[in-house]
């Protein structure tokens, strides 16, 4: 009897290990995932070490060529996007006549900022036939009614784009376009005079300080900037009462000095979100102080990013980023993203 009890405790012993064993040949390894810590590691290192060596990172060929060399025998793809800058081109969609296309394409001359080359490309919109193209950065009007095109508006400035009215408006002129997309009304407490016009101190936010940044360091027809403080020959019409919609004094660029009338409201986040306008009332001879407000506007209403090397990437391997300050002419805090993964 003691014989066979001791079988049954050697087989119950013996079941007990081959149950232990058994589960313990499954239970899962930790895969270390050393392809993709590597192409990090790699990553991290060409954006420091071309950063050591200067490269500018707002010029495509360059930044392109470089990155190119590091990566030469490999099947590895790449794309670098750029944060806090305008566009390196900007395609601007001109809703004028031929004249004033004319007068808008001697304004957006090629210039380079802060080490940034950047071209306009100026393009007619009929008045007679108004749309907005998506290929456009940038739609651009002088004295035209677009009322009746606010779902296209909308639509267009929802995909991130921007528009610039500049435009003297009465009170019959303030509808559902204005109002929504412009984000002004008619306040007729207002009461404008003939004195200057300046940058309003609310530049102190970043959106109406990139444009004040910009027009202080864009330079004119004779190569010169505009020192700060510079005041601009009063262009608000007598009767012009345009105010801000929320009296969101952030959104008022420009003021009349003393009477505080607003000649220039920008809006942004505008449709789901994206989208920059900029409202700016009507000028008249055009002053070479005048042309250079223009671009201004046109290059923060174009946006602050932009794809500097682009890549068929489909499968993305790291993304990863770094800050830094350009002062070539003027402060300017950037991003640099740079994303690596194959073509397949």
């Amino acid at each position: 009897m003691k014989g066979i009890i001791h079988i049954f405790e050697i087989v119950i012993v013996a079941l007990v290990m081959f149950i232990a064993l058994f589960q313990f040949t499954y239970i899962p390894r930790m895969e270390t995932d050393w392809p993709r810590s590597k192409i990090s590691l790699m990553g991290w290192d060409m954006l420091f070490t071309l950063d050591e060596n200067g490269v500018n990172w707002l010029d495509p060929t360059e930044v392109q060529n470089e990155i190119k060399q590091i990566l030469n025998k490999t099947n590895i793809q790449f794309s670098v996007k750029i944060r806090g800058v305008p566009p390196a081109d900007i395609s601007v969609g001109c809703i004028c006549s031929s004249s004033e296309m004319t007068t808008l394409q001697n304004i957006l001359t090629n210039l380079n900022l802060n080490g940034e080359n950047i071209r306009f490309n100026v393009s007619r919109i009929l008045p007679s036939n108004i749309s907005f193209p998506h290929k456009h950065d940038v739609i651009f009007l002088w004295d035209y009614d677009v009322g009746a095109h606010r779902p296209e508006i909308l639509n267009y400035l929802e995909e991130g784009m921007g528009m610039v009215e500049v435009r003297d408006l009465t009170s019959g002129d303030i509808d559902s376009v204005q109002t929504d997309i412009f984000g002004l009304v008619w306040n007729n407490s207002l009461s404008p005079s003939s004195n200057n016009i300046s940058f309003s101190s609310s530049t102190g936010t970043p959106e109406s300080y990139t444009i004040y940044k910009y027009f202080h360091h864009i330079p004119n027809s004779s190569g010169q900037t505009y020192p700060d403080p510079h005041y601009f020959q009063n262009f608000l019409s007598s009767g012009e009462r345009v105010w801000q919609r929320d009296n969101n004094t952030k959104r008022i660029a420009m003021i009349q000095e003393n009477s505080g009338v607003p000649a220039c409201i920008i809006n942004y986040g505008v449709s789901g979100g994206a989208g920059r306008t900029a409202w700016l009332s009507g000028l008249g001879s055009l002053e070479e102080d005048e042309r250079v407000l223009i671009k201004s506007l046109i290059l923060w209403a174009a946006g602050n990013e932009f794809d500097l090397v682009e890549s068929d990437i489909q499968t993305e391997i790291s993304k990863f980023s770094f800050f830094k300050v350009l002062n070539q002419n003027m402060y300017q805090p950037i991003e640099i993203e740079m994303t690596l993964g194959y073509l397949y």
